[in-house]
Parts: structure tokens; C-alpha cells; sequence
């Protein structure tokens, strides 16, 4: 049988917007049979944009390769086409310690395999927004992830701003989450990369928004050298818990970088400064940065708070900041 054909419109500038003219194959419910869609996304003009395709196919399996071998790729899966770049999509349901936990990923045609990258979702859920980062990452040449941590409540977990509700839903969805339920979750993801042969050995990196920037630095402290990087974006810090993932860094070996909105109610100056003196102390690398002007939600598209020129300064730092320690 022919493989089914989607073809996506992915705008010529970030965010990439995807306009799906017909479905995407249909989610699988294990890791063992997904199904793998090879997507061309261009990041040229709008008439190259025009130009992309998806094909579903499947993956054939191969030994994971050797060191020497990973080394000589390294440099290889750096050379891309400028104006154009392959990439592969995944949709599984990845076993757990809590259930199965849908999961999108997407890494770089060709050679890899790449190393892995983690984006960790804001309070909102998942969403094509999301999707859309977690692919523009990964034509960076990254193996990157993004799990819907909300898995334990069901599917209907994505909160639609402006509907009457839906904040205090969020609230209850955040609060549902402990640390320890996460780093189990992250936990299960690298198990899954390590055995992808797409998906590069060694310590991964974090990328996280609002709740995901507070747990990526849980997660740092949670799983120590397991995690090289993490950058969290307008993260979201526990006012006044002892416990607080801004307030317990001193297992961290992680770079970090932390994009901090000046207008934002949930990450205060004093929190910053708090958290800066416990990772002077600890000895962690770490850049903390200020956006002026930016309110909590800067960095992710799709709402009225979503600050483009903040947005993509930030970007720039996560990009060097995965550049340097993933390789």
C-alpha cells in the first residue's frame, strides 16, 4: 500500500505555523508501533515554505553506533542546508512508572544520531504551538521531546485561554504535578531515547516554559549529571515552599540559563536573587537574563502576553547554550 501523504504549510519565519491541509497518522498506543512522519521544513521564503511534504513511513531498526563512529557524525549532522532542513516526527505513548505518556518527537534527517533535548510544556498543555518549538529545536539538529505531562488526568488536558474556567483547571492541573512525579516521567523518556539509535548517549538537555523552566531546575537536581543543560523561560518559582526548585540547586551540575521576565508576577526579583546566591555558592554555570518590558508567558506563541523580539533573544541563548554542552 502507497504511504499516506500530508503535506504542511510551516511559515517562513518563527514561530512556525503549521497549516495541516489533511491528517497526520493516527497516534500509536505503544513506542513499539509507531508510526515515523518525515517532514521537509522549510525555513526560506514563503515560496519555499510552499514546498514541503509529509510521508509516513517506517523506521527500520540498526545497531546503535559506536563511539568513534558517533564522533565522526558529530560534525556531519551540523552541516545542513540553510534554507531548507529534513526532519522526522513521532507520536508515541511512552511506558511509565504512572501510564503511558503521549509524547511528540522530532529529530533531524540523516546522519545522527542527534543528542536528546527535552522541552517541558507551561501550565497551558499541549499544543501545535508547542509542537512547533520542539520542531524548530530540532532542525537545530537536536533528538527532541516533548511530553504532555498531564497524561495522568486524561486527554481533554490542554486549557483554552479566555474560557470561563479554565484558570482555576489550570491551577488544579499544575498543582496535580509533584518534582517526583517528573523526574519518574523524564526518567522514562531517556530510557526510551537511549534505546532509539536516532537518539545520541550521554547527558540531555532540558528546555522548559513557565511550570517546565521550575521543573527543569527540579529536574537538574533530580537526576544531577543526567542532565548537561537546562534553560527555563519565564519560569514559574513556588513563592513560599522551603522546598522551592529555585531554593535546593546544590546537586546541579548543569549550565543553566534563565530568561526572566521584569513584569512577571510569578518569578519576583527577590526570588532571582535568592536563586543567583545558592548557584554562586553551589558553583553552577549559569547566565540569568532580564527581558525589559516582557511580561510571564513571552516566550511561547499563540497569546497576547507571547513577545517576539524577547522570544527570540532568548532563543539565541538556548541554542548557544545546547551548542556548548550537547555537542
Amino acid at each position: 500500500m502507497a504511504p499516506e501523504i500530508c503535506r504542511t504549510v510551516i511559515g517562513w519565519r518563527w514561530p512556525c505555523r503549521s497549516a495541516l491541509v489533511c491528517s497526520r497518522p493516527p497516534c500509536p498506543t505503544a513506542p513499539t508501533t509507531s508510526t515515523d512522519t518525515r517532514c521537509r521544513l522549510s525555513i526560506g521564503s514563503p515560496a519555499r515554505a510552499a514546498r514541503v511534504a509529509h510521508e509516513s513511513r517506517d523506521v527500520p531498526s540498526r545497531p546503535p553506533p559506536g563511539r568513534a563512529e558517533r564522533e565522526a557524525r558529530r560534525e556531519s549532522r551540523r552541516e545542513r542546508v540553510d534554507e531548507e532542513v529534513v526532519m522526522n516526527e513521532r507520536r508515541v505513548e511512552i511506558t511509565a512508572e504512572d501510564g503511558r505518556i503521549p509524547t511528540f518527537v522530532a529529530w533531524p534527517d540523516g546522519e545522527g544520531p542527534f543528542p536528546v533535548a527535552l522541552v517541558l510544556m507551561d501550565g497551558m498543555g499541549i499544543r501545535e504551538e508547542l509542537r512547533d518549538l520542539t520542531r524548530r529545536l530540532s532542525s537545530s539538529g537536536y533528538y527532541a521531546m516533548l511530553p504532555d505531562l498531564y497524561y495522568r488526568l486524561g486527554a481533554a488536558s490542554t486549557i483554552e485561554s479566555g474560557k470561563s474556567g479554565e484558570w482555576d483547571r489550570m491551577v488544579s492541573l499544575i498543582k496535580s504535578l509533584s518534582d517526583e512525579m517528573v523526574i519518574r516521567d523524564v526518567e522514562a523518556l531517556l530510557e526510551y531515547a537511549d534505546a532509539d539509535p536516532a537518539a545520541a548517549d550521554g547527558a540531555a538537555g532540558i528546555l522548559g516554559f513557565c511550570m517546565g523552566g521550575r521543573l527543569a531546575l527540579a529536574l537538574c537536581q533530580g537526576l544531577g549529571r543526567r542532565i548537561a543543560a537546562a534553560a527555563a523561560i519565564h519560569p514559574g518559582l513556588e513563592k513560599d515552599a522551603d522546598d522551592s526548585a529555585h531554593r535546593d540547586l546544590d546537586r546541579v551540575s548543569a549550565e543553566l540559563y534563565l530568561a526572566i521576565a521584569d513584569q512577571d508576577p510569578w518569578c519576583s526579583p527577590e526570588q532571582v536573587s535568592e536563586m543567583e546566591k545558592v548557584l554562586v555558592d553551589a558553583g553552577v554555570p549559569h547566565e540569568i537574563e532580564f527581558h525589559p518590558g516582557a511580561p510571564h508567558g513571552f516566550g511561547v506563541p499563540g497569546s497576547g502576553r507571547y513577545d517576539e523580539r524577547a522570544a527570540e533573544r532568548a532563543w539565541k541563548r538556548v541554542e548557544a547554550l545546547f551548542s556548548k554542552t550537547l555537542g
